[in-house]
């Protein structure tokens, strides 16, 4: 999840923002992921997790690729 974050986004509201992937949980089944999320400054964080949230299924198919997987768990994301 960090790498596809690296490449970038293309989400003004992540504009100024430091996002740290801190964790990932995944159900047992693997069909739902929670990313854990650090952002800095504070006071970007409702944005940022706005976008990111927003971006689930674009990263999704970004680590479904990347991983080779036909299936990738939906994605979302919490700070942590």
């Amino acid at each position: 999840v960090q790498e596809a974050l690296a490449r970038g986004l293309s989400d003004p509201r992540l504009d100024g923002a430091m996002i740290t992937i801190l964790g990932v949980d995944l159900t047992p089944e693997a069909d739902r992921a929670v990313a854990r999320v650090s952002v800095l400054p504070d006071k970007a964080q409702a944005r940022a997790l706005a976008a990111l949230n927003h971006a689930a299924a674009h990263l999704r198919r970004k680590i479904s690729d990347a991983l080779d997987l036909t299936s990738a768990p939906q994605l979302r994301f919490t700070l942590d």
